[in-house]
């Protein structure tokens, strides 16, 4: 436990392209979260019995205007819409025969840009959770600042109370909650405890408007 080492709090917030995280099928399924812009959206199907059905979006494009596409699927694989979506209506997907399976799909949605790039927007994993700050340790402690009016950045060493609802990564955006200061963990956070697990310990690096 750090909880009575840990001096400040932070909201954990991760960057994804998903629009509808990996769900089960389903007559009717409500989106993970909307575009952060205007995107294609790639379905993908997997892990049923047959992976054969439709899947529909309702949505809107750039100007308002209602937008719909099905797509048919025989086995598991990709679709992408030729359509752009900067919204998905509420209940919005809509399945035929994929939810009749006797083992459902998976179907997961994801956004992209016009080239094909990921289009991530951050969503938050955690709130005010415990964590203790090193900003003093020397061999990485070293602050950076390349050319004038850049953003400066710095190296801290963090240790994050465990939890077993979730655990931090690599890429993660740490944002404190009493100076709004971001940091994003670098490497990989490494389980520590004796006899039992207590926290994760990993570096991050500080940077500013980096949501």
């Amino acid at each position: 436990m750090i909880i009575s080492s840990a001096h400040r709090t932070f909201t954990v917030k991760r960057m994804s392209a998903f629009i509808l995280d990996a769900t089960s099928a389903a007559v009717a399924m409500s989106l993970t979260r909307q575009p952060v812009r205007e995107s294609m959206l790639q379905i993908r199907v997997y892990s049923g019995t047959d992976n054969t059905g439709t899947v529909t979006l309702n949505g809107l494009d750039k100007d308002g205007i209602a937008i719909s596409e099905t797509f048919t699927f025989t086995t598991g694989g990709y679709k992408q819409s030729l359509n752009l979506y900067v919204s998905i209506d509420a209940n919005g997907i809509t399945t035929t025969g994929l939810a009749d399976e006797t083992t459902k799909p998976i179907i997961e949605i994801k956004s992209l840009g016009p080239d094909g790039s990921l289009q991530n927007k951050p969503y938050t994993v955690v709130a005010g959770w415990p964590m203790y700050m090193d900003r003093s340790r020397p061999s990485r402690a070293v602050w950076k600042n390349e050319r004038s009016g850049s953003a400066e950045e710095e190296p801290v060493f963090i240790m994050i109370q465990w939890s077993n609802t979730w655990a931090p990564r690599e890429g993660d955006i740490l944002v404190d909650d009493y100076s709004n200061e971001q940091f994003v963990v670098t490497g990989t956070p490494m389980l520590e405890g004796y006899n039992r697990v207590s926290h994760y310990e990993a570096w991050a690096q500080r940077r500013q408007d980096s949501i």
